[in-house]
């Protein structure tokens, strides 16, 4: 397709349309998802604190996997509870919030690793995390949680935004959190969730308007 638009508009200067050559629609597949009993299985099931603790942080946060390994301690801002994400997909920063009960996991977390600059590193080095690391650590995690569907750090990522959904976090927030460009990214986890709830408040309910009679 986009050959033969280049054909068309710079080689041979022909008007080009959609008409001429439609555009093959592309397949739209359904994001891989996992319970709640099952995101706390598989974290339950990690051999080390260190995984248990990467684990939580991606089902708690929605951070892509690179994101994660790209933490850096500066990175934590723990007065407002936030992440500091650089360079995030398209080369964007952006802050994402976590709760306070992930900054207390992470507190514990360091007071037993001694991280010196990325927040996770591999053992006895000062180099982040590789990804594939973060990925082997939820395979054997699963694996030992006797989970059947497929899970990677994406998928913690599905399942934050679909388990938000459920509970009814506002979509335009969670699209910010996700670094999303367009709602219409975020919004296809709707389709996911097993009950959305719809909370429609209409503003003239809380009018206390005085209506005028009719007059005769």
């Amino acid at each position: 397709y986009s050959a033969m638009r280049k054909l068309f508009r710079e080689v041979l200067e022909l008007e080009w349309s959609f008409k001429k050559l439609p555009r093959p629609r592309k397949e739209r597949q359904l994001p891989e998802l996992i319970s709640k009993k099952e995101v706390r299985q598989i974290i339950k099931s990690c051999p080390l604190k260190k995984h248990q603790t990467i684990l939580i942080t991606l089902y708690a946060t929605g951070l892509r996997s690179s994101e994660l390994c790209n933490l850096q301690l500066d990175d934590i801002d723990a007065e407002r509870l936030q992440f500091r994400i650089r360079k995030g997909k398209g080369s964007k920063d952006r802050y994402v919030e976590m709760p306070v009960e992930l900054l207390n996991l992470l507190r514990e977390y360091y007071r037993a690793y001694r991280p010196k600059e990325y927040l996770f590193t591999n053992q006895g080095k000062n180099a982040r995390w590789p990804n594939r690391t973060a990925q082997h650590a939820i395979k054997t995690a699963k694996k030992s949680a006797a989970v059947l569907q497929r899970v990677t750090a994406h998928v913690f990522r599905h399942c934050y935004a679909t388990h938000h959904l459920e509970g009814g976090t506002n979509l335009v927030y969670l699209k910010d959190q996700m670094g999303h460009s367009n709602l219409s990214t975020t919004a296809k986890y709707i389709r996911l969730c097993k009950e959305y709830p719809k909370r429609v408040n209409h503003p003239i309910v809380d009018m206390k308007i005085v209506y005028r009679q009719k007059k005769r």
